[in-house]
Formats: C-alpha cells, sequence, structure tokens
C-alpha cells in the first residue's frame, strides 16, 4: 500500500497548471453544460429509468477540486502554448457513474462557442471524487489534460488516471486500455490506468518526461471470527507494482516490481542541516558562505554506499557530495531502539531544550513535537552547497510561517532532498533546520509591541 513517505515528501515533478484570461460566471458555466449536454448521455440515463442528471442545477457534484476544498467549478479554462484562442472543457459525472467531457473552443472572448472534440469513449471508472487538470507530462511544453479518480475499488481506496495528449488541436488518449476487476471491459469505454492501492506521477528518469507508477493490486479476504461472528478482513497483494513510460506516442508498460518490495521505487531517508538552527536575519545576507547537510542510512535493504554520489539535488540546486561518514556512535542499523518514516534511529529523549544543534559526528533530528532526539544509525552521508542557492527558499518558507504565526519564535522547515541509488531507485529525504526568530524580525516586533503599549484611548474632553 502507499507509504507514509508519499504523504511526508511529495513528489518533485513539477505540474504546469496554464494559465488562462477568460473567465466565466457560474450561470454561464451551467448554461454551457446544459447547451453542449452529450445526447448519449442523456439516452443512457433515460434507457435505465434514472435521472438525467442535467437537470440538476448541480450537476457537477461528483466532480471536485484537487485539494479536495470544494465541488469542482468546471468549465476548465485554458490556452495551448503559441495557439491565439480560448478553451473551455466541460465535464459531466453521469447516472451510471461514468465520466464525460468536450472542448470548446471560443475566438471572441467568450461571446460564442464552438464544439472542437471530445472524449468519443467516456472514462467508465466509478470513483467518489474526480478532477481534471493540465499537466506537463511528455516533455514539449504543452500540457496533457489528465484525469484523476479517488475512492474506487471494494476498498473505496483505490485511484484512477486517463491522459489525453494535445494532437492536431484536440486531446487524443495515451494512457492504455486496462481491464481487471475493478473496471468495466466493455470496449466503449476508456478506463486508462486503475488500481486498488495508489498512482503517482514523477519523472523518474530525470529527461523531463513524467513516468506513471502504479501501485500493486490488493486482494481483499474475509476470515470469519467463531467467537464474536464477525468478518476479520485482511489484505494480500495480488499484482506487481508497474512503472509506465512514454514512448512518444503513448504510455506503455515499462516495467514491473515485487508487489510485496516494500521500498519499490522510492526510499526514505533522513535530514539534518549543519548548523542545526540559524538565526532568520543571516537567510537575507547569506553571503559566500557553505553550509552542510547530513543525510541517513536509507530505509531498507540500501545503505549510503549505494548513493550516486553526483545525483543529489534541492528544488534544482545540486548539492556537493563531501563524504560518507562512519558512524562511531552507532555503527550499524542494528543499534537503533525505534523507526521513523521507516528509517531505523536511535531514540533519546531530549534532555536539553534549548537551541537544536546537532553533532556532524552524530547527527541527529527532532522529534516532531520536540522531545525526542532521532540519531542517525549506520554510515551517512555529508553534503554542502553554498547558503546563497539556498536561503532564499528558506527565507520565503520562514516568512510565511512567522506571518501567520506571530507568536512563534522557531520555526522548523523541512526542504526536500532527491537523489538516486546505484539501482536507479529514488532517494527522498527531508532535511531538517530550525529558523530562530531574531535580528531583524524580533527587534521590529518588539518595537511594534513597545509602540503599541504606550498608545492610549483618547479621552472625553468632560463638560462642564
Amino acid at each position: 500500500m502507499k507509504k507514509e513517505i508519499f504523504c511526508l515528501l511529495g513528489l518533485n515533478f513539477i505540474m504546469a497548471i496554464y494559465s488562462f484570461a477568460l473567465t466565466l460566471s457560474d450561470t454561464k458555466a451551467i448554461e454551457l453544460g446544459k447547451q453542449w449536454y452529450p445526447n448519449e448521455l442523456r439516452q443512457d440515463c433515460q434507457r435505465i429509468h434514472f435521472p438525467v442528471s442535467v437537470d440538476n442545477p448541480n450537476f457537477g457534484l461528483f466532480l471536485h477540486s484537487r485539494d479536495n476544498s470544494g465541488d469542482y467549478h468546471f468549465p476548465l479554462i485554458f490556452k495551448i502554448p503559441d495557439d491565439p484562442n480560448d478553451y473551455v472543457l466541460l465535464a459531466w459525472n453521469d447516472c451510471l457513474g461514468t465520466i464525460w467531457w468536450r472542448l470548446l473552443k471560443t475566438v471572441d472572448g467568450g461571446q460564442t462557442f464552438q464544439l472542437v472534440c471530445d472524449n468519443n469513449k467516456p472514462i467508465g471508472i466509478v470513483a467518489e471524487w474526480s478532477s481534471f487538470r493540465l499537466v506537463e507530462l511528455t516533455g514539449d511544453n504543452i500540457p496533457e489534460l489528465v484525469w484523476e479518480g479517488s475512492g474506487i475499488g471494494a476498498n473505496g481506496k483505490g485511484q484512477g488516471l486517463a491522459a489525453w495528449q494535445w494532437r492536431n488541436g484536440c486531446f487524443v488518449p495515451i494512457t492504455p486500455y486496462e481491464t481487471d476487476n475493478l473496471t468495466n471491459s466493455d470496449s466503449n469505454y476508456n478506463n486508462g490506468l486503475v488500481t486498488n492501492s495508489y498512482i503517482e506521477i514523477d519523472d523518474l528518469e530525470g529527461d523531463g518526461t513524467a513516468e506513471v507508477i502504479v501501485g500493486p493490486g490488493m486482494l481483499m479476504h474475509w476470515d470469519e471470527d467463531e467467537n464474536s461472528g464477525e468478518d476479520d478482513v485482511t489484505w494480500t497483494t495480488d499484482s506487481p507494482t508497474v512503472v509506465w513510460r512514454y514512448d512518444g506516442i503513448k504510455y506503455v508498460k515499462w516495467y514491473e516490481l515485487d508487489p510485496n518490495e516494500p521500498y519499490a521505487i522510492y526510499v526514505p531517508s533522513l535530514g539534518a542541516f549543519h548548523p542545526s538552527t540559524i538565526p532568520f536575519s543571516e537567510l537575507s545576507n547569506p553571503g559566500n558562505g557553505k553550509i552542510s547537510i547530513f543525510i541517513s542510512d536509507p530505509a531498507g535493504n540500501s545503505t549510503a554506499d549505494d548513493f550516486a554520489q553526483n545525483s543529489f539535488e534541492c528544488n534544482g540546486v545540486s548539492l556537493t557530495f563531501k563524504k560518507i561518514w562512519k558512524n562511531n556512535k552507532q555503527p550499524e542499523e542494528n543499534s537503533a531502539n525505534f523507526e521513523f518514516v521507516g528509517v531505523p534511529v536511535k531514540q533519546f529523549v531530549r534532555k536539553s531544550q534549548g537551541e537544536w544543534q546537532t553533532n556532524p559526528s552524530d547527527p541527529f533530528i527532532l522529534s516532531p513535537d520536540q522531545k525526542m532526539e532521532y540519531h542517525f544509525c549506520g554510515k551517512y552521508v555529508e553534503l554542502e552547497t553554498n547558503k546563497a542557492l539556498i536561503f532564499p527558499q528558506l527565507k520565503e518558507k520562514s516568512e510565511k510561517f512567522f506571518s501567520e504565526n506571530p507568536n512563534k519564535t522557531e520555526y522548523f522547515a523541512t526542504i526536500p532532498i532527491r537523489a538516486k541509488f546505484k539501482n536507479n531507485k529514488i532517494s527522498q529525504t527531508s532535511a531538517l533546520i530550525c529558523i530562530k526568530k531574531t535580528g531583524n524580525v524580533a527587534e521590529k516586533e518588539k518595537s511594534q509591541n513597545t509602540d503599541s503599549s504606550k498608545t492610549t484611548n483618547p479621552k472625553q474632553t468632560e463638560k462642564k
């Protein structure tokens, strides 16, 4: 199943969303949705004596925004590079649970619209949550249309994905048609990729083209407890993790992975900056100095010796490999007494509540509640980079945190670090650093608080 590390670190592949100038009111959007409603949809609903969804004012109910903040407010409005037209994608979730879309074009700023094309095969994956977005997948600087769905399968946690590429003025499907126990095998549907575990998009090769990772299929088993009479549900994997790669025309199966491998593609590590705590004021004046980063021995069977030493980067900034340290404090992973995001660590109760500073000969990070120290076990890597390359992003994150939390004096920031192993697996690391609100920020706030305390409410003049 999907590992916690994905939630903590996220993916580094940048999703390109294309801005647009055209705006449509909700009233106009509903009007277009009714006007261009596919007749095939109406016929299907009428055939099974089910209410036609377009007759409901909220017929986009099951289409949601990607961040799940509310209902998906179609249409999706966008421009295509080097194309002066505005495009409008309408989508419908029909009575059978399938998804249809139609693409409109306007050349006069939304006064009139014309049909460009549609998905002549609806998406036949029934999902509780669906969304459309534009994503740069193929490296040609023209966005692909991606549909994502979740809440699929017996466990209600499965995911589905379908993608279309812009060709000759329309979107054409580039994800394969797959048939399994979660999909409708009717060839009249475009099912894309589906699994009851997880789907991820990432550029695994670093070539600017995204791969699609489809997690292993999970099989549910029911065993009745003789004592309670209740069913005990267990899950086993029944199909491998599959990686799909774009071949210039469509996505094809690249390779399969052992479904029981806990770190099939991404292997977590822990990271700590040194110095570990820095003043906020220093972020604006990094100078020409260097800062070090220590990366722990990774989870699973990989070790620090397995890193591809020239592959470390942080948000596009290359990090210089310095050396691999032999750990004299906890020389082996079996020295660990705890595991954090899959990484074996030596856990100690934090004795001092003072400023956090790790030691290069015994690096550690703090637990989220700052009550525990998680010391690295086994060998670890030392990296180095110029402060001027990494401090601007730290400054931006810190300013946002302190503005939203004015009473806080410390901000523990995590910086994503990516690397590859010699076997092409990907290292996913969050390196921890503490920003202390001192210097200009603290003095400014102290001054503001002092001035505020001296201010009194004006008294009314007493009438005589």
